[in-house]
């Protein structure tokens, strides 16, 4: 009989563990989960459910729709708070529960404005330049739309809630095509809630009623499921966020997000409290999470820096 020889420990160190090579004594040491470094609270009393969240990492700014406030604020990335605009209504620059926002190759903003059910385009200063969707079930018409992200040839795609599928643009607003609910195969059940792009051009679905990501290809044809649930980890997610290497980070509205793999396997999850909806990275791997945190509007993250294939003793001087 031989012995496993692999223990995993717990360092005391918040956040990370060690494999232990019992016959080697090697380690390696890997992050848990992310830590918290700060949060960004909302400019506005009062205020307090932040919906999309987005990094505009040449201009070294962060945009956060404040939903109930119906306005966009935008930041730089050490969180200082540098303008914003927007007022109830269903006129231009004005928003009825703004649920997400993305920044595009050519330096323009657009958002989903949920109740107004239209997407709107600004400047990167705020400036309004053009709108495109109105209410119905029709092609290029919206019913709630929650989500959206654009991809690397500049086409947009549109989570609409309402209708439970996914619509395609330009960035003029010329309407391409629909992938509807029974896109996503067997176990269909409730509104897409999130949609992201890959690096390989797969588009993305959070399916926060059945607890998965789903991935279509161009065309719109499925490729694969991956499960949010595990014996490490329930995630309901919310919304989705694919960054350069692959990886999927879910926002979890039950409150725990996760990170998994370009392969679809778990790589960290941690505790970002409840009705987390929203959820990007920047240039520097930290991780934006918003949702309805009170006075913490965006809850940012960082993965502790791994500590390469090592001898025990170099891993004990983590403590000293």
């Amino acid at each position: 009989m031989t012995c496993c020889p692999r223990l995993l420990m717990i360092l005391g160190i918040p956040s990370l563990v060690a494999t232990v090579d019992c016959w080697s004594g090697t380690t390696q040491a890997l992050a848990a989960e992310p830590v918290l470094i700060r949060t960004i609270a909302p400019p506005q009393p009062g205020s307090g459910f932040w919906s999309g969240v987005a990094v505009d990492n040449t201009a070294g700014r962060l945009y956060v729709l404040d939903e109930v406030g119906c306005r966009v604020d935008y930041y730089d990335l050490d969180g200082n708070h540098l303008g914003g605009w927007g007022s109830q209504g269903d006129g231009p620059g004005q928003f009825d529960w703004p649920a997400d926002i993305e920044v595009s190759s050519t330096g323009e903003l657009l958002i989903a404005d949920w109740n107004n059910h239209r997407i709107q385009v600004f400047d990167l200063d705020g400036r309004f330049l053009r709108q495109w969707g109105s209410s119905g079930t029709g092609p290029g018409q919206f019913h709630s739309p929650v989500d959206l992200a654009i991809d690397q040839s500049g086409f947009v795609y549109v989570a609409d809630s309402g209708l439970d599928r996914i619509q395609k643009f330009t960035l003029d607003g010329e309407y391409l095509t629909v992938w509807d609910g029974q896109a996503r195969g067997p176990g269909n059940s409730g509104g897409v809630t999130g949609v992201a792009v890959a690096p390989d051009g797969a588009i993305v679905a959070a399916d926060q009623q059945n607890l998965r990501l789903i991935y279509f290809d161009a065309t719109g044809t499925l490729l694969r499921s991956v499960s949010t649930q595990s014996a490490e980890s329930s995630v309901q997610p919310c919304g989705v966020y694919i960054d350069s290497e692959g990886k999927a980070f879910a926002a979890g509205w039950l409150g725990r997000s996760a990170c998994y793999d370009a392969q679809g396997n778990l790589v960290s999850s941690w505790t970002t409290g409840s009705s987390a909806s929203r959820i990007t990275t920047d240039a520097q791997g930290r991780i934006y999470v918003s949702g309805w945190f009170g006075s913490d509007g965006v809850r940012v993250y960082a993965l502790p820096t791994a500590v390469q294939p090592t001898t025990w003793s170099a891993v004990k001087r983590l403590f000293d």
